[in-house]
């Protein structure tokens, strides 16, 4: 049990080796955060909560890089993204707005939005597709039926 000269907090568990294995900390901006490390001392799973309330779950890869988080947001906005393992970068996300609003959105190899399906406030379906840049490039919304012309 310590308190650092960062004014942090921390409780740490170690195994029969010395090896940190868990941890419990408390930042001086009120995060706190419990985190959990495999045999080798590597990070493999933090759960936490920040000041922003931006709270949720990180889990790690053996290469340290994180690999999926599950996050909710103050508002309650919630989303689960997945991560490339060897590149760090999301590669999909899924979420749900505040407002009850999901989406699913498909990122690239180098984590730039390509692809959305998603239902808006109305509870109409829609996709859309964007290039390497991430100028859109097709959309499919679902439309109003209209009446037959005369």
């Amino acid at each position: 049990m310590d308190v650092n000269a960062q004014g942090e907090a921390e409780v740490a568990l170690k195994d029969g080796s010395g090896r940190s294995r868990g941890e419990f900390q408390v930042r001086r901006d009120g995060s706190a955060a419990i985190a959990f490390y495999d045999q080798n001392g590597n990070k493999r799973v933090v759960l936490g909560a920040t000041p922003s309330e931006r709270n949720g779950l990180a889990i790690y890869g053996n290469n340290g890089r994180q690999i999926a988080g599950f996050t909710v947001a103050e508002d309650n906005q919630s989303s689960v993204t997945l991560y490339d393992p060897a590149s760090g970068r999301a590669r999909v996300g899924l979420g749900v707005a505040a407002s009850g609003e999901p989406a699913l959105v498909l990122f690239d190899q180098n984590g730039r939005d390509r692809a959305e399906l998603h239902i808006n406030d109305k509870g109409k379906p829609g996709l859309s597709l964007a290039d390497e840049s991430g100028k859109s490039v097709s959309g499919l919304p679902m439309q109003e039926s209209q009446p037959p012309q005369q």
